[in-house]
C-alpha cells in the first residue's frame, strides 16, 4: 500500500496539463467457477460475480507523437449477487464466490486520428475470496493474485477493452476444494482527463 501512496505522489507531482486520468467502468467475466468438495466427495458449486465495478487513476506518458503509456492503479468491486439467479441472490446460500481485487495497469497505446488503441499487462491482487459454507465451513483462500492480458480501444472519452485473465486457479488448505477465475473478460468504460 505504501508504494501505491508513493507512486501516486510521484504521478501527481510530474503531472502536466491533462495527464493524469480517472477511469471508470463495468467488468463482466465470462468465466468463474468454485468448488465446495468435502470428504466423501459431495460438492457444490459457485458461480462468478456477474459484474465488477472498477475506477483507475493513472497517468499517460507520452513516448513520442504517436505512442504513449498510460500506468494505472484501481480497485474493482463484485456485483455482491448474480443479476440471473433471482432465487438465490438474498439467500443465504447464494450460489456465487465473492471477491473483490485491486489492480495495476500498463498499456502502450497507439494514438490516430482522435483514437487510441493498445494492448495492456495487468497484475490482479486479491485480498480474499470467499464461497461455501453448505457442506462444511465457509471457504476463505486469501492474498492471491493472477495476471491478465489485453487489448483496449478508446474512442473520444469512452473505451473498450478485452482481457484474459490467466494464473488464477488457487486451492483452498485441503486441496480439493477451489477457485477458478481463469479466462476471458471484457469491459466498457469512461475516462476523465485533468
Amino acid at each position: 500500500m505504501k508504494f501505491l501512496i508513493i507512486l501516486l505522489l510521484v504521478i501527481v507531482s510530474y503531472a502536466e496539463e491533462h495527464n493524469i486520468f480517472l477511469d471508470a467502468e463495468i467488468s463482466v467475466p465470462f468465466y468463474g467457477i468454485a468448488k465446495e468438495i468435502d470428504i466423501v466427495g459431495d460438492e457444490n458449486s459457485y458461480d462468478s460475480p456477474t459484474f465488477f465495478l472498477g475506477i483507475a487513476l493513472g497517468y499517460s506518458l507520452q513516448l513520442n507523437n504517436r505512442w504513449l503509456l498510460e500506468p494505472s492503479i484501481g480497485f474493482h468491486i463484485n456485483s455482491g449477487g448474480s443479476i440471473l439467479d433471482i432465487d438465490n441472490m438474498y439467500s443465504s446460500t447464494a450460489s456465487i464466490f465473492d471477491y473483490d481485487y485491486y489492480n495495476a495497469t500498463l498499456p502502450l497505446m497507439y494514438y490516430n486520428k482522435g483514437t487510441k488503441k493498445g494492448i495492456f499487462f495487468k497484475y490482479i491482487g486479491i485480498p480474499s475470496l470467499e464461497y461455501g459454507g453448505n457442506l462444511k465451513e465457509k471457504i476463505v483462500i486469501k492474498n492471491k493474485h493472477a495476471y491478465a492480458v489485453g487489448a483496449k480501444y478508446y474512442i473520444g472519452n469512452l473505451f473498450f477493452t478485452y482481457e484474459y485473465v490467466f494464473n488464477g486457479k488457487y486451492y483452498y488448505k485441503d486441496n480439493v476444494s477451489y477457485v477458478d477465475i481463469e479466462g476471458s473478460r471484457i469491459s466498457i468504460g469512461i475516462r476523465r482527463n485533468f
